[in-house]
Parts: C-alpha cells; structure tokens; sequence
C-alpha cells in the first residue's frame, strides 16, 4: 500500500471507523487514520455518514460502521505537549489500530453477539428491498 504524507511529515497507512466520546459524553463516530505504526495520528472533524451510490454500497458503510463497536471506544486527550492525541477511554492506552482478538475475552464475546444481531438485521432489511 502506497503512504499518504499528512501534513507536518506524518505517513499514513491505514483508516477505519472509531467511536469517540466527546466531552459531553456523547459517542460520535468517526474516522480515524493510523500511521505506518499503527498508531492514531489523525481523525474526521465531524462525525462519518452513511452514504453511496447504490444499497450495496450503501449496507458496506453498515457494515464497517458496525465494526466500530467491536474496538475499543476512544477520547481525546492532551498530550504533555498540549497536543489532541486520541486514547483507549478504559485504558489512558494511545489509541492503536487494534485487532478485535485483542479485546479481553467476555468482552469481545459480548460485541461479537452484538455484531451477529446487527448482521442479521442488515440481511433482513436488504432481503426486504
């Protein structure tokens, strides 16, 4: 994969969508991109859409929006330079662009259930169009 060069010489890598919660405890999602460390550098200033230009496309965007609940949710935080960084909201951790196996196991048992609910929903709902 070819590297983005963000402002001020940062390689991007990769993106995704996360869950951020702001300081008026809402949880917003956005989408967040990593460097070539994995390591959240950069994200969306506004929330992410649902959008595309057929139902596919459309139940694609579902489906990664979904993926978002199975990470862990993420804050904005400053780092001791005063610089927004993004960290894990349970753990203080920086944020990373983690691999759902490495969520604790009752916990990713539980997101898992939750991802299978909404995966059938999904497929209910396009059976229906």
């Amino acid at each position: 994969m070819k590297l983005k060069i963000a402002k001020g010489g940062i390689q991007l890598g990769t993106w995704n969508r996360r869950l951020i919660r702001h300081t008026n405890s809402v949880l917003i999602l956005h989408e967040v991109h990593y460097d070539k460390n994995g390591i959240a550098r950069l994200w969306s200033k506004d929330g992410a859409t649902v959008g595309g230009e057929t139902l596919t496309d459309i139940f694609a965007c579902l489906v990664r929006m979904k993926q978002a609940a199975t990470t862990p949710i993420l804050a904005i935080r400053k780092d001791h330079h005063g610089k927004e960084i993004l960290v894990e909201e349970a753990s203080g951790r920086r944020a990373h662009n983690t691999p759902v196996s490495n969520l604790p196991t009752k916990k990713h048992r539980k997101l898992q259930q939750l991802s299978t609910v909404i995966t059938r929903e999904l497929t209910l709902a396009r059976r229906k169009t």
